[in-house]
Formats: C-alpha cells, sequence, structure tokens
C-alpha cells in the first residue's frame, strides 16, 4: 500500500482596471492555507508478471479565468479514482495494460456561450460547472513481437458530462488510437529498419457566440487519421540516417480548438525531417 498527501498554502490577488468608462475595477484575492490533498494507492501482485492496482487522489488546483460578471472562479476540487492491470507476455518481451478511471469535480471551468468578461477586451467568461464527471478506459500494448519487430499501440476513450448527464468538454476528441511498428531487415540489408504508423482521432467541436456576429457558431473537425512513415539506415555503432515521412497524405485538418479565440489550430502538413 502506498499512501501521501500534499499540503498546499496558496494566495491568488488579481487586479483588472477597465480602460471603458461605467465599469467598477476588478479586485479578485483568494487564500488558503494548509489545503490538504490525500492520496491512496494499493498494489496487488496476481503474479509477477501479472500486477493489479488501484488508487485514490483528492483534487485543488486554483484557477484564473473569470466569470460574465467579472468575478474569479474558485479553486477546481475534486475525486479521482483508478484502477488497472498490467501485465508481461512472451517472456516479458510485450507489456500490456489496462487503466479505467472516474474523476468528479466541481468549479470545472467550462466557456459561457457568447459571454464575455464585462469591460474587458472581449475576453471570455467561463462558468463554474457543478458536479462535472469524468469517465475513461486507456488500453496500451508495447514490445518486441518477434526478432526485430517493435510495436507499440494505445487506445484511449473519455468523456466529461454534468451533473445532469450533458457532455461538456467538447472541444476533446472522445476516442484516441495510435499505432506504430518497425522492423529490422536482416541478411544483407541487416542496417535498414523500416517503420510505419498511424494516429486516429474522433472528432471535436464547441459552440459560441462571438460578439462580431451576434449568433451562435459552431468550430468542428471531424474524426481524421494521420499515417507516418520512417527508414533508418545503421552503418556503424556511431553513425546512423534517418528520414522521417509526417502526414504522408498531406492531409489538411485541425489538431486542436481554441475556446478562447473560437478558433483552431492546423496540423503539420507532409514533412520528411531526417
Amino acid at each position: 500500500m502506498i499512501v501521501g498527501a500534499r499540503t498546499s498554502n496558496y494566495r491568488y490577488h488579481y487586479t483588472f482596471d477597465y480602460l471603458q468608462p461605467g465599469y467598477a475595477d476588478q479586485l479578485t484575492e483568494y487564500r488558503a492555507s494548509g489545503e490538504v490533498t490525500p492520496y491512496a494507492g494499493v498494489v496487488y501482485t496476481v503474479t509477477p508478471d501479472h500486477p493489479l492496482y488501484a488508487s485514490y487522489t483528492s483534487i485543488f488546483k486554483p484557477q484564473s479565468v473569470r466569470d460574465r460578471n467579472g468575478v474569479g472562479l474558485d479553486p477546481r476540487e475534486g475525486k479521482s479514482y483508478e484502477a488497472g492491470w498490467k501485465s508481461a507476455w512472451l517472456n516479458r518481451r510485450v507489456d500490456a495494460a489496462v487503466t479505467m478511471f472516474e474523476t468528479r469535480q466541481d468549479n470545472l471551468a467550462e466557456r459561457d456561450p457568447g459571454q464575455v468578461v464585462p469591460g474587458s477586451l472581449n475576453q471570455p467568461a467561463y462558468l463554474a460547472v457543478a458536479g462535472a464527471r469524468t469517465r475513461g478506459i486507456d488500453l496500451e500494448v508495447t514490445g518486441q513481437l518477434a526478432p526485430g519487430w517493435n510495436l507499440s499501440t494505445s487506445f484511449s476513450h473519455s468523456t466529461t458530462e454534468d451533473s445532469k448527464g450533458v457532455r461538456i468538454a467538447t472541444a476533446a476528441p472522445v476516442n484516441l488510437f495510435k499505432l506504430w511498428t518497425t522492423y529490422r531487415l536482416g541478411s544483407a540489408w541487416q542496417g535498414l529498419t523500416i517503420g510505419g504508423g498511424a494516429n486516429r482521432q474522433s472528432s471535436m467541436h464547441f459552440t459560441a457566440t462571438p460578439w462580431q456576429l451576434g449568433k451562435a457558431v459552431t468550430a468542428r473537425q471531424q474524426g481524421y487519421t494521420i499515417a507516418n512513415l520512417m527508414a533508418r539506415y545503421q552503418f556503424n555503432p556511431r553513425v546512423a540516417l534517418t528520414v522521417n515521412v509526417n502526414n504522408l497524405f498531406d492531409k489538411t485538418y485541425l489538431s486542436s480548438l481554441d475556446t478562447t479565440f473560437y478558433g483552431g489550430y492546423f496540423g503539420d502538413p507532409r514533412t520528411a525531417p531526417s
């Protein structure tokens, strides 16, 4: 068993001076002394190659975003639970892991659609969501499947909902899948290693009401897959040449959405660094 705790002493002072007339300046101060966030974990060894584990931790995280009235949100608080299984296979050449988790939080910051901090230069306002719950599962397999053949793959699924069961934090994908494999050739080509893989993620979106438009709009990126390739030649123990081709099919996509500035960021186009 593993137990522990963290004690936080925290002071936050924020002054917001409005340039526009008719607004009173905002002053926000928080103090926290001796804020204890405990942790506990247990590991049970079924066999030397197959341990089970579970853990609990509390959450205390100050935040600086503000609501539609210009008032700073209280620190985010909650609890997180995790349980999993790790195992080794093929004489410990391959490792596998399964992790399930649940996080419950209060004061989780979520964009307040169409609202800005009053008197600011369009600084977005946030809501403090009570009773937010995130649930998910992670799967992972890594290792050497055969001499010269290595594999790394993972899958993650997670969703965040409010106390009414409505999904929030939609700017993050629900599903993520990653696959990467390499193979080192033998005989006359024993110095050559080739590899490839793909990253797949599900769709993401968010809805906002920019003041410039005065109506709700939705930014959305459908699910997409990015393929990558590599080749490496080992001339001798000290010299090797590696070529990577990222985004093999030169797909245009948004790698992330920005809920602050109502937009997104494009992913890298096809590149071939070496």
